[in-house]
């Protein structure tokens, strides 16, 4: 298979069961803080982790010859969900952050060629324009938009595509060791926090959280492999934007009016564009 459909075969499940996380995670409603469902999910993801190759081994866990990358790259599962939560205090929608994160794409073809050196073609460049720009037109204004708001909402975009550039910059470590220290550092950190807003969940609860870090785990395992796959901007790490966009819609019940139809529209043209384009090699690397 051409690498980098096999990369889109890859985000597509990481998109797909991405959004099952957040469908179970809203069964908690706000019983919990989100930073709680945040740390259990990565509880159970560590858990997961030493329970499966832990005893066999431990040290391949956390043997690595880039520690300050593994736990930058950890820190930004931390930032975007913050910077989620915040955009949704200070005003803003689920449908708006979405439109706002669809601007991903062309975040990740700018990091990959200032932290890569890595070279997209013309078309790929056009094609990451044209999905954000669509998933930008899906904003219906009703009036002026949080400025804290759009802010946050365009770094929990940034952390992402900065987590995926960063994924791709990880290749020649373990996958076991990727995995295990994308959790650790976010657990570390709230672990920190967890006292200030600890609610012991109940059994029900628990098992669910447990599922949710079961569910994430295998979605970020299938990030990494696209990372690993292909090149992130070749239009593999475009994919999940678009599907997100798509969803968010779908899940927040929205009735398309104009703007949203032309957006998805647009949005749509982007996917074709990109999958044409994933016939032939679309990067070049300039060592």
């Amino acid at each position: 298979m051409n690498p980098t459909r096999g990369a889109m075969l890859w985000m597509v499940a990481f998109v797909a069961l991405w959004v099952l996380v957040e469908v179970i995670s809203t069964w908690f409603h706000l019983a919990y803080s989100p930073f709680e469902v945040v740390w259990g999910r990565y509880a159970a993801h560590l858990a997961i982790m030493v329970a499966i190759f832990g005893w066999r081994d431990p040290l391949a866990l956390v043997r690595t010859r880039r520690p300050l990358l593994q736990i930058g790259r950890s820190m930004l599962m931390l930032v975007m969900p913050a910077a989620w939560v915040l955009a949704m205090e200070r005003g803003l929608d689920v449908d708006t952050v979405l439109s706002l994160f669809g601007v991903s794409p062309l975040l990740i073809c700018v990091l990959a060629v200032l932290l890569l050196n890595e070279r997209a073609t013309r078309g790929i460049w056009i094609s990451a324009i044209v999905v954000s720009v669509g998933a930008l037109f899906c904003l219906s204004l009703q009036g002026p938009l949080p400025r804290t708001g759009v802010a946050a909402a365009l770094v929990c975009a940034g952390s992402f595509s900065l987590y995926c550039v960063m994924t791709r910059m990880l290749t020649t470590e373990t996958l076991r060791a990727n995995m295990f220290y994308t959790a650790l550092g976010v657990f570390a950190a709230l672990t920190l926090y967890m006292p200030k807003v600890w609610v012991t969940p109940t059994p029900h609860d628990a098992v669910v959280m447990f599922l949710v870090g079961a569910v994430g785990l295998v979605s970020l395992l299938a990030l990494d492999r696209a990372a690993e796959t292909a090149p992130v901007f070749n239009g593999g790490a475009m994919v999940d934007t678009r599907l997100l966009t798509l969803t968010g819609g779908v899940l927040v019940g929205r009735h398309p009016d104009l703007h949203y139809a032309v957006g998805l529209a647009v949005i749509v043209a982007g996917t074709i564009c990109a999958l044409s384009l994933a016939r032939s090699p679309a990067m070049s690397v300039q060592q």
